[in-house]
């Protein structure tokens, strides 16, 4: 052998009483025993040449290690750990020198065995044994397409994996949301508009973006010092980044071809309702403004949501 197992604690524990003379011996004679894997020689002498302990002292250390750590048996210092590692070692030998002769060592099994094996086994309906389904309880197999059973196969899906890949979802919504709200020149109920963003179904950030940049050049955003724009949460509600195009004017009037008899009721603006409505939705505080002074856009918006309570 040119190589064997030092266990650190092991040697450290059992020869913590010895002399440094006495340790070093030790390590010797363990060392020639795994070089000539075969026992040592009971002729002190001879053994003493082999390791060079040539002072009284060494030699004196020599019988004390052989007679602590060694047994005497047919003429030969036999040590029961060594015999276990030399003997181990020769297995190994022997097993290699066999798979050579039958054509070189037995290929390891491929990444796609070991994943079929992972899913057969946390999967009593392929494997027909219950015995792992409690111990895979916690795993996300995904379903196998019809047809491809043979053909393709899964890696498991922990928990974790799936907590990990929702709460970078939440980040990512999280730092667009931050940026709507850092682009939005209303800053009015920040956890409406939060809540709004979270439920709502948004485009692409840039969508939105661009959307609001263009509001904010609009004559309804900047009139009354933005007495008009709406609530984020409002804006976000209403899809409000799909204005562009709409006529809202024509949308007052449209008729709702679901309900097409609440086209036909005329409206009567109330406008101390109106007014409420006004609060709810815009930033203004004026209760004597009218509703004929309202923006078209407004007045549309108002007018259609009557209709749409109407049918």
């Amino acid at each position: 052998m040119n190589h064997y197992p030092h266990h650190i604690g092991d040697f450290n524990n059992g020869t913590r009483h010895l002399t440094r003379i006495e340790r070093s011996i030790y390590r010797d004679l363990i060392e020639l025993y795994y070089d000539t894997e075969a026992a040592l020689p009971s002729d002190i002498d001879v053994l003493a040449r082999r390791i060079i302990a040539r002072s009284e002292e060494e030699r004196t250390a020599l019988v004390s290690i052989l007679s602590e750590f060694f047994t005497l048996d047919e003429g030969a210092y036999k040590h029961t750990r060594c015999d276990e590692e030399i003997a181990a070692y020769q297995s190994r030998v022997e097993s290699a020198r066999s798979n050579g002769q039958r054509g070189g060592r037995p290929s390891k099994p491929s990444r796609l065995a070991k994943i079929t094996d992972s899913v057969n086994s946390a999967n009593p309906a392929i494997t027909g044994c219950k015995a792992n389904q409690n111990q895979n309880q916690n795993q996300y197999i995904p379903p196998t397409p019809k047809g491809d059973e043979k053909r393709i196969c899964h890696e498991p899906v922990t928990n974790r994996d799936l907590e990990k890949k929702e709460k970078t979802r939440i980040e990512e919504k999280e730092q667009d949301f931050l940026a709507f709200w850092q682009a939005y020149p209303r800053k009015t109920g920040k956890g409406a508009a939060w809540k709004s963003w979270k439920n709502a179904s948004l485009p692409k950030l840039e969508v939105i973006l661009n959307a609001i940049r263009k509001a904010r050049q609009s004559p309804d955003w900047q009139k009354e010092r933005g007495a008009f724009i709406p609530h984020p949460a409002t804006w976000l509600n209403q899809a409000r980044w799909e204005d562009e195009g709409i006529d809202y004017a024509a949308l007052a009037g449209k008729r709702d071809t679901r309900h097409p008899s609440a086209q036909e009721r005329p409206i009567q603006v109330d406008e101390q309702d109106a007014l409420s409505w006004l609060e709810d939705n815009y930033s203004v505080s004026d209760r004597t403004i009218t509703f004929k002074e309202w923006p078209k856009d407004i007045q549309s918006q108002y007018l259609n949501s009557k209709q749409l309570q109407a049918a």
